[in-house]
């Protein structure tokens, strides 16, 4: 097994496909070199793929803390320049509030995945 979270768990290649699909899915949405894409996530497999599907499209990453209030995420945002946000459906409250200030497209996952 290459990641262990809970209950599920992925091989290397499950890992690898999830991986490039998140990255394909980033494409997809017009995410590419010099992009930033921020996460607000636990510490979960989905955070853990997106520390490697994001660089895949050549996009960097803004791992949010997800114990920061809303007005602390809004400035790392806004000074990230992220264009897009993936978070946690259990997160979505504080997503909506932290990019109320800014127009930021985002997606939020269905489950513990983006």
């Amino acid at each position: 097994m290459a990641v262990i979270d809970g209950a599920r768990s992925f091989t290397w290649r499950q890992y690898a496909d999830r991986c490039l699909r998140l990255a394909s899915a980033l494409r997809k949405r017009g995410i590419g070199k010099g992009d930033t894409v921020a996460v607000l996530a636990p510490n979960t497999s989905a955070m853990l793929e997106a520390h490697f599907g994001i660089p895949m499209t050549g996009a960097v990453i803004c791992a949010l803390n997800v114990g920061l209030d809303a007005s602390t995420l809004a400035f790392i945002l806004g000074h990230s320049e992220a264009r897009i946000i993936l978070a946690n459906r259990i997160l979505a409250c504080v997503r909506r509030c932290a990019s109320s200030e800014r127009t930021i497209r985002y997606r939020i996952a269905r489950g513990p995945d983006f």
